[in-house]
């Protein structure tokens, strides 16, 4: 038998276990629009076969994409395991929208031979859970292992530490390449403050690449829009090291454009938004390292 408490149901296929407040945070617009009871709750569930294994995990999800910002909850009501998700619509056609579905019905006290069997079964998805919780930390430090310098305190602001972290970060959850590839031209940028920080073109194109990072991250703290500086000239001297840069930052720019072209093809317009700001400092940033001599 487990020792913490437990709630949980029967049900002719398994078994539904009540797995406690979701540390979803939830809009009080959204969670407003909620019937009241155990749907305002706000409750993760797990549905178990018959056998113990996980047949759904049911867990409380907040969706914001273009002009829809939505809620997806869950709450056990007369003897339902019910999924309600509310919509609230902005733009021309304001709107609150909400659908109800039943997951799984039937559901019964448990007996005590129940509770003791789905304690098991939890412990066991707990073991399995922490094996797979270490597979993917090793896994993310490989990944970020393959970046050498990408923890490395560059000494170049704390705008330029913000999006490295954020990079970091993604690079571990993740995986992308994009993001990697991002992150390795940011240690490029890096190493290169020492000798070229004080060159106002390699200042800027940093800070451009900053920016880019930052966007690529989706920092939350950024402006909705972002304001471009005053052309600068491009940096003195024709330094192999800077022409591979200006065309690992090419690259990236196209990179980043066929990301934003598939985010677009999704439908998820304010993603792509972020990314094509990101492409387009990107460009700028190219642009202060190359030939052309200025900035747009």
């Amino acid at each position: 038998m487990m020792s913490d408490p437990m709630r949980a149901w029967g049900s002719a296929r398994g078994y539904v276990v009540d797995r406690g407040p979701s540390a979803e945070g939830v809009p009080s617009e959204l969670s407003d629009e909620l019937p009241g009871g155990a749907p305002r709750e706000l409750h993760d569930y797990l549905v178990l076969d018959a056998s113990g294994a996980v047949r759904e995990t049911c867990r409380v999800s907040v969706c914001s994409l273009d002009d829809e910002l939505s809620l997806s909850a869950y709450a056990v009501v007369d003897g339902e395991l019910r999924n309600l998700r509310v919509s609230l619509w902005t733009g021309q056609a304001p709107r609150i929208t909400r659908k109800e579905s039943v997951v799984e019905s039937g559901l019964r006290e448990p007996s005590p031979a129940d509770l003791e069997f789905v304690g098991r079964a939890l412990a066991g998805l707990r073991q399995k859970s922490d094996q797979e919780d270490a597979r993917r930390r090793r896994e993310a430090d490989a990944r970020l292992a393959a970046i050498p310098g990408a923890a490395e305190d560059h000494a170049a602001g704390a705008d330029f530490q913000n999006a490295q972290e954020l990079l970091r970060r993604r690079v571990e959850d993740y995986g992308g390449e994009t993001d990697a590839k991002m992150l390795r031209t940011l240690v490029r940028f890096g190493r290169l403050q020492s000798s070229l920080g004080a060159v106002p073109a390699f200042a800027a194109a940093r800070d451009a690449f900053v920016l880019a990072c930052r966007r690529q991250g989706f920092d939350r703290s950024l402006p909705p829009k972002d304001p471009l500086p005053p052309p600068v000239q491009r940096c003195a001297g024709d330094r192999a090291d800077l022409r591979a840069l200006e065309e690992t930052l090419a690259g990236l720019e196209k990179d980043l454009l066929r990301e934003a072209q598939q985010q677009e093809m999704g439908d998820a317009n304010l993603n792509a938004a972020q990314i094509r700001m990101a492409a387009e400092h990107v460009a700028r940033a190219r642009r202060a390292l190359g030939p052309s001599g200025r900035m747009p």
